[in-house]
C-alpha cells in the first residue's frame, strides 16, 4: 500500500499547524503506526471528518489502524476470492471514466443483484476484503492516475447505483445489509472518499427506507447522497459529460464489447508517468478476470443474459430520449419526421423481442 497520490494536495497554515498537533498527540499517547504509510494526505481525512477535533480524530484513527490490521490491508491484493470470475456476473459493478472535475466513477447496478450467490460468492469477512480490496485499488492506482490526468489532486469517488429492477420483493434485509455494508466500511474508514452518492431509478419502497435508516450514517456521508427518481439525467450530466456517462443511464457512451460497467475504462489504464507495482495484482483480480471469464462454459449463459439486460436499457432509454423529443417537435415537427418514427418502431420491435427472450 503507497500514498495515494503523487501530487500534493495544499493545506492552509492552520491545518498543517493542527496536522502537526495530531501527530505530536498520537505520539504522546504511544500510537505507533508507518509514517510512510499515514502521510499528511492521509491523516488529514480523519481530522476533517471530526472537525478537527482531537481526541474524535484519534479514535476514529485508532480504530482504522485496528481494522487495517484485522483485514491485513497493506497486503489485501494478495487475498484469494474464490470465484472472482462470477462476482461482476451476480453483481454488475466496475470503474467506468471521470466526472467533470476529474474523479473516477464507480457504477454499480443493484437491480440487476443475485444477492444469494453474492452471499455465497463473498460470506461476511470475504464481503469486508472485497470492499477494500476495490477501495485500496482506488487509493493505490486510480486517485494518482486521476491526479496525473487531472494535474490536481484527486482522492475521490463518484457513485452511481442504478436501482432498476429492484422490485418490492427483492428489497431485503440481505440487499439493505450488503448496501450497509459498504457506506458504513466508506464512512467508518475511508472518510472523505466520496465525492457523491447517487441512486437513480429509486421507487417508493427505497426512499422510505432510506428516510427512516440514513440517520445512522453521518451528516458529511448523508449530504453526499442522492435519491433520484427516473427523471435522473440532468443531475448526472450535471457531474459528468454525456460521453463519459453510459447509454443505459442516459449518457452516449457505450463502450465494446461488453458494456461500461465492465469497461474498466479511465486514465487508470492510460499510459502515464505512474508505475505502481500492485497495479497488475489488481486488475488481474478486477476487470480483466472478467474479460477472461465470458469465454468459460459454466458462466457463459448467464452473461449472454446480462447482455440482454443490458441492450434492453439502452433501447428503453432511447426510445424514451425519442419520445421527448417528439414531445418538442409537436404535431409540425411530427409530421415532417417520418424517418425518425420508423427508428422508434424498429425499437420498438427490438425491445419486445428481448422481452420473450
Amino acid at each position: 500500500m503507497e500514498p495515494y497520490s503523487n501530487l500534493k494536495e495544499s493545506y492552509t497554515r492552520s491545518e498543517l499547524t493542527t496536522l502537526n498537533n495530531f501527530k505530536d498527540y498520537c505520539a504522546n499517547k504511544n500510537l505507533e503506526y508507518r509514517f510512510d504509510l499515514y502521510t499528511n494526505d492521509f491523516l488529514i481525512k480523519f481530522l476533517r471528518a471530526k472537525n478537527y477535533k482531537m481526541e474524535e480524530s484519534y479514535q476514529m484513527f485508532v480504530k482504522y489502524l485496528k481494522f487495517a490490521n484485522e483485514y491485513n490491508i497493506i497486503h489485501i491484493n494478495e487475498v484469494q476470492f474464490p470465484n472472482i470470475d462470477k462476482i461482476k456476473i451476480f453483481y454488475p459493478h466496475g470503474f467506468h471514466k471521470t466526472t467533470k472535475t476529474g474523479n473516477p466513477i464507480l457504477l454499480q447496478n443493484l437491480g440487476e443483484i443475485k444477492i444469494d450467490d453474492i452471499n455465497k460468492l463473498l460470506p461476511d469477512k470475504l464481503l469486508n476484503q472485497y470492499i477494500i480490496f476495490l477501495l485500496e485499488r482506488m487509493r493505490n492506482t486510480i486517485f494518482p492516475k486521476c491526479s496525473i490526468a487531472s494535474n490536481k489532486p484527486i482522492d475521490r469517488v463518484f457513485c452511481i447505483i442504478d436501482l432498476l429492477g429492484l422490485t418490492t420483493s427483492l428489497m431485503t434485509k440481505k440487499i439493505y445489509n450488503f448496501l450497509n455494508t459498504q457506506l458504513s466500511i466508506c464512512q467508518n474508514y475511508y472518510p472523505g472518499i466520496l465525492d457523491g452518492l447517487y441512486f437513480v431509478n429509486t421507487g417508493f419502497l427505497f426512499r422510505a427506507l432510506w428516510s427512516t435508516c440514513k440517520y445512522f450514517y453521518y451528516e458529511e456521508t448523508r449530504q453526499k447522497i442522492k435519491l433520484l427518481a427516473f427523471d435522473y439525467k440532468p443531475k448526472l450530466l450535471e457531474k459528468i459529460s454525456p460521453s463519459n456517462l453510459p447509454k443505459f443511464i442516459g449518457g452516449e457512451c457505450n463502450c465494446d464489447p461488453y458494456g461500461c460497467i465492465f469497461s474498466d475504462a479511465g486514465p487508470w489504464n492510460e499510459d502515464n508517468e505512474i508505475k505502481n507495482d500492485n497495479d497488475s495484482n489488481y486488475r488481474k483480480k478486477d476487470s480483466l478476470s472478467f474479460m477472461e471469464m465470458i469465454n468459460k462454459k459454466e458462466t457463459n449463459d448467464i452473461y449472454e443474459q446480462l447482455t440482454l439486460k443490458s441492450k434492453m436499457k439502452d433501447l428503453n432509454q432511447g426510445k424514451k430520449n425519442q419520445d421527448e423529443k417528439i414531445d418538442e417537435l409537436g404535431e409540425n415537427g411530427l409530421n415532417n419526421n417520418n424517418n425518425e418514427n420508423n427508428n422508434i418502431n424498429i425499437n420498438n420491435e427490438q425491445i419486445n423481442h428481448m422481452n420473450e427472450i
